[in-house]
């Protein structure tokens, strides 16, 4: 109940912002990166899906406008009530990981922190990926914070899914796969703490440990990640993970 009551004071207070921007000017002037999404999305919507270039900025958050613009047209207030929603959907994620990681109560005012958050605000009214930052790295703690529940085989491989999405848009964000899938193998090395047991109909057992977990992250991670790899080689002819700037952002 406190997650619906969370999603609808985020998006109320979203909406009303959006609503209020509109009759400025700045609704429609679009400057810096905003601006280089925009006609990077009106070029995929227009047909050019794979490019002729290695990405040299996350390409996420374009992909993400220029399907918006292929369905719906080129919409700015579209995009906004979208990312809207989106952004809302971040604050429940948040409420129900400080929930499982804390209580309820804790879950509650996490959320709505978020919710209320001015900078949260704004930047959800924003042509910028930092509305899906946001909502892949609530989603993160999210399937982290259940993956102490059984048969959460699925939830790993979901966050491996996150973590690629995550790295598309924030490619320093890269740092926490290491992170994770060291913690998957110090899993397997803990034993009696850190397995899963998962029972089966025929009464049989069986354990499920770190490497297996590890194992799932990356088929997600892979999944997401392997087209950009294909795609940039087709482009280029070298291996590029993610963006031409790896090295800059790993140093950032």
């Amino acid at each position: 109940m406190y997650a619906l009551l969370i999603f609808a004071v985020a998006l109320a207070v979203r909406l009303i912002h959006v609503w209020q921007l509109r009759p400025s000017p700045f609704f429609d002037v679009l400057m810096g990166d905003a601006h280089g999404y925009d006609s990077w999305a009106q070029r995929l919507a227009g047909g050019d899906w794979i490019g002729t270039d290695v990405f040299y900025q996350a390409p996420l958050y374009p992909y993400f406008l220029g399907v918006v613009y292929a369905i719906f047209g080129r919409d700015l207030l579209v995009v906004r009530i979208i990312q809207a929603v989106i952004g809302s959907a971040s604050c429940v994620l948040l409420g129900l990981a400080a929930a499982r990681f804390f209580t309820p109560r804790v879950g509650m005012a996490a959320g709505l922190a978020l919710a209320l958050w001015a900078p949260a605000i704004f930047f959800d009214g924003l042509l910028q990926k930092s509305v899906l930052d946001v909502f892949f790295v609530c989603a993160m703690l999210w399937l982290i914070s259940g993956i102490r529940e059984p048969a959460s085989g699925s939830r790993i491989f979901a966050l491996g899914v996150i973590m690629g999405a995550l790295a598309l848009t924030r490619e320093n964000a890269l740092i926490f796969i290491g992170v994770i899938a060291i913690w998957f193998v110090r899993r397997s090395f803990d034993v009696p703490s850190m397995t899963v047991r998962r029972r089966f109909d025929d009464g049989s057992t069986t354990v499920q440990g770190g490497f297996e977990h590890l194992a799932a992250f990356l088929a997600g991670l892979l999944i997401v990640l392997l087209p950009v790899v294909a795609r940039n080689y087709a482009v280029d002819g070298g291996f590029y993970l993610t963006t031409a700037q790896f090295g800059p952002n790993f140093y950032i």
